[in-house]
């Protein structure tokens, strides 16, 4: 016959410890604060999203012994030395485009203001039965020279003397012109004529630079008839035009 086999002690039933009054505080405490999860996704985005300005520190770098370095930056002397060169690229670039661009304007209005008096000069004198006079203002009357560049008038010379003289009317006045433009006469024509047959007696001509360079000079030819055309300046003429430019 088999022995019996021998009965396991029986052991009391474990009882859940007792919390004490402050661990049941602690719970209630805990019980009574906002999940994370409860509190919406935009509280635990924005708990897991780094300060402005600021990259995220790498992971495991405390773990390494490694010290985190500072990922919160700001506007360093780098990126002030950079934004410094590209403006003064921009400068280098678009600044001389910009008084090119000026200077040509500066001439074009020049020599428009010079064929406009011209032009009225011519019509006064074919219509008022007096010859008249374009040259060089003086102080409204001709001032001697071939710098046109002070400005000019026009007037209705009625004595014949081209020179203005009391009493004669002024058909217009040009202001002097920009620092950037001259406008150079020949020095044998320093006062223009327009007889009462409407022409000059010979054709004549000026030269108009502004700060481009003598190579952006032009050579305005005024005919006879009172047209005024266009044409590449002399180099010489030119390059003293320029010169006379401050």
């Amino acid at each position: 016959m088999h022995a019996p086999a021998p009965s396991r002690p029986q052991t009391a039933p474990r009882l859940p410890p007792q919390r004490t009054h402050a661990a049941r505080g602690s719970l209630h405490a805990h019980r009574g604060a906002p999940s994370p999860s409860l509190a919406g996704p935009q509280a635990s985005v924005a708990s897991a999203r780094p300060p402005a300005g600021c990259l995220r520190t790498p992971a495991g770098a405390g773990a390494r012994g490694l010290p985190a370095p500072r990922l919160c930056g700001g506007f360093g002397l780098i990126d002030a030395m950079l934004a410094l060169l590209v403006i003064g690229l921009v400068f280098g670039i678009a600044l001389p485009a910009w008084n090119g661009f000026v200077s040509r304007s500066h001439a074009t209005a020049a020599r428009a203001a010079l064929s406009a008096s011209l032009f009225d000069a011519m019509r006064e004198s074919s219509l008022g039965y007096h010859s008249a006079v374009v040259c060089p203002d003086g102080g409204g009357v001709c001032a001697g020279g071939t710098d046109w560049s002070v400005g000019w008038i026009a007037f209705v010379d009625r004595d014949g003397n081209r020179q203005r003289s009391i009493g004669e009317p002024l058909i217009g006045r040009q202001p002097p012109l920009p620092d950037d433009v001259r406008l150079i006469g020949l020095a044998g024509r320093q006062r223009i004529a327009w007889t009462r047959a409407g022409s000059v007696g010979s054709n004549t001509s000026f030269t108009l630079c502004d700060r481009r360079g003598p190579l952006q000079a032009q050579r305005l030819i005024l005919s006879n008839g009172g047209r005024l055309r266009i044409a590449p300046a002399d180099p010489g003429a030119a390059a003293a035009c320029v010169a006379g430019i401050p």
